[in-house]
């Protein structure tokens, strides 16, 4: 009834809340585990173990990361752990279920562990962090000194409109972290684009699109194929979404730099 799939984060032992299910709006928005929380006992009997936990003892460590009302609900959990490298890679956490039988479920969680840790991790290494996509907000600045340093380059410049695409995802699974979400879909959009590509996030809804040319030749095609590999990323999509775009020149004076990033901002 109520739960949480975290993935580890990239840049330091924290673990993002990807998707939960039965939480308030204010702890699906806010839940996470931060760095703190993998020294907290039931972490660090998985992590030694190998094999999903449970118990009773005290998850202060998520009161940060909750609404009042939810966490004073919590009596017990479920860590039902994936691990890579001897490390866990991802989590489940179970924090309210009805039918369950304990000491039967904690046999299967194990299994489940066991069978498809490296699943898991493999239907993630696809998506590896290239140190160019940018998955924060890019401001002003930011944007001027992108353009700038395409002097001499020649690139196709696209804005993407997200907005369709997340909240299609959205109506399909409930507790989607948006901001988690965003992310996701810019790690999928650099991986298309391969490697030399940019792709910023200008705000929630729209991402800009860097593309060289000598790379990808076809920018018609090249959406059309990053449209048709979304339903075989995000499962919760039975069509391909059409994704919106709009395509802007290469600025060649200040003037028609200063231009761009109005229409942009």
């Amino acid at each position: 009834e109520k739960g949480a799939v975290f993935l580890k984060s990239e840049h330091d032992n924290s673990y993002n809340c990807l998707s939960s299910t039965g939480y308030d709006k204010t702890t699906t928005n806010r839940l996470r585990l931060d760095a703190n929380s993998t020294q907290n006992s039931a972490f660090t009997s998985m992590q030694s173990d190998k094999k999903s936990t449970r118990g009773t003892e005290a998850v202060s460590f998520l009161k940060d990361f909750m609404s009042s009302r939810e966490f004073g609900l919590i009596e017990e959990i479920f860590w039902l752990p994936f691990f890579h490298a001897n490390e866990i890679y991802s989590l489940i956490m179970i924090s309210d279920w009805k039918g369950m039988i304990p000491d039967d479920c904690m046999t299967l969680f194990n299994r489940i562990s066991t069978d498809f840790s490296q699943k898991m991790y493999n239907s993630r290494r696809a998506l590896s962090r290239q140190d160019n996509t940018e998955t924060r907000t890019s401001g002003k600045q930011d944007l001027l000194a992108t353009f700038k340093g395409l002097s001499g380059r020649d690139v196709f410049i696209i804005e993407v409109n997200l907005k369709p695409l997340i909240s299609e995802l959205l109506s399909r699974k409930k507790g989607l972290s948006i901001i988690n979400l965003k992310n996701e879909i810019l790690r999928v959009f650099k991986t298309m684009a391969g490697s030399g590509q940019e792709v910023l996030g200008i705000d929630t809804d729209r991402i800009l699109m860097i593309l060289d040319k000598n790379r990808v030749p076809d920018k018609s095609l090249f959406i059309h194929q990053l449209s048709s590999s979304l339903p075989l990323l995000f499962h919760d999509l039975t069509i391909a979404p059409e994704l919106a775009t709009k395509e802007y020149d290469v600025p060649q004076s200040d003037e028609e730099l200063d231009e761009l990033i109005k229409a942009l901002i």
